[in-house]
């Protein structure tokens, strides 16, 4: 489930935004369904990009959840997921929880709440993924393990992971 799309193939989407102020700003599926991913603005980006978008105020509540898109293969550019952006699951990202494609420019102001795994930026960095000009200000508030960035080994084991250059994570 998203924001906007639940599940996106190939699509291109720029200049979108959600900020909905009242207490049906929630997205809440089933946190116990593997298969369960919510996204700011789409839960699931096959090879689609979205650019110039913002997730304002919104709850995410599910298995795998995360700021902008749960899953991506495709691209984000110029992209925030913030304000009062909560994030709560299992496994949660601020931007994305499996990246498989590209994040550029773009940050998270959000609220991490995972029961096994919350991460600034992306809890799986996937070989050939791309971070870059990425910036995060989270607080971690679940029982999960905390990432600034990433819970992939990237930094010593660069050709099964993907990168992340030129990003700051900031634990507010």
């Amino acid at each position: 489930a998203g924001g906007l799309v639940g599940y996106s193939l190939s699509s291109n989407y720029k200049y979108c935004g959600i900020n909905v102020e009242e207490t049906s700003s929630l997205i809440n599926l089933n946190q116990e369904n593997v298969y369960a991913l919510a996204g700011g603005l789409v839960g699931f980006v096959n090879f689609g990009k979205i650019n110039n978008s913002s997730v304002g105020t919104i709850t995410l509540k599910s298995y795998s959840s995360a700021g902008i898109a749960s899953f991506l293969t495709g691209e984000i550019n110029s992209c925030y997921a913030g304000i009062t952006t909560s994030v709560i699951g299992k496994v949660v990202g601020g931007l994305t929880c499996n990246l498989y494609g590209t994040i550029k420019n773009s940050y998270t102001l959000a609220n991490l709440e995972g029961s096994e795994i919350q991460a600034g930026i992306t809890t799986y960095l996937w070989n050939g993924a791309e971070v870059d000009k990425v910036y995060t200000y989270c607080s971690y508030l679940g029982d999960g393990e905390g990432y600034a960035d990433t819970i992939s080994n990237y930094k010593t084991r660069p050709k099964d992971f993907g990168a992340i250059n030129n990003s700051i994570f900031v634990e507010i």
